[in-house]
């Protein structure tokens, strides 16, 4: 059995437009919530490859700079915050040269560090 409550129009009307306002809200912050994260994902990319191109364009004594970039590379982490930025410089046979880390596996592209 029905209440009397349940079967009036005021009632049916209330419950209607919460779920109208419920669902117009659900879809306004799934919308922001794509669109920050792509816009977010967009600056960081932007960020990491400036300062690509800047380690890039390190000349120095040596004809490749790589003594050079090693202490661009220390310079910058220790004027960073910890959680800042992440640097690893290795040679070519893998050995740690510079940065805030010790080691990490080599990737192409993007990945979450954690």
């Amino acid at each position: 059995m029905r209440s009397r409550l349940t079967r009036r129009t005021a009632f049916r009307f209330t419950g209607l437009a919460a779920s109208i306002i419920t669902l117009i809200n659900f879809t306004i912050f799934t919308v922001l919530y794509v669109v920050i994260s792509q816009e977010l994902g967009s600056h960081l990319q932007t960020h990491v490859n400036e300062i690509r191109k800047t380690f890039v364009g390190v000349k120095g004594e040596e004809s490749d700079g790589f003594q050079e970039l090693g202490t661009m590379i220390t310079n910058r982490v220790l004027a960073s915050l910890s959680d800042e930025n992440i640097y690893l410089l290795t040679d070519e046979n893998g050995k740690y040269v510079s940065g805030n880390i010790l080691s990490l596996d080599r990737f192409h592209g993007w990945r979450t560090i954690s």
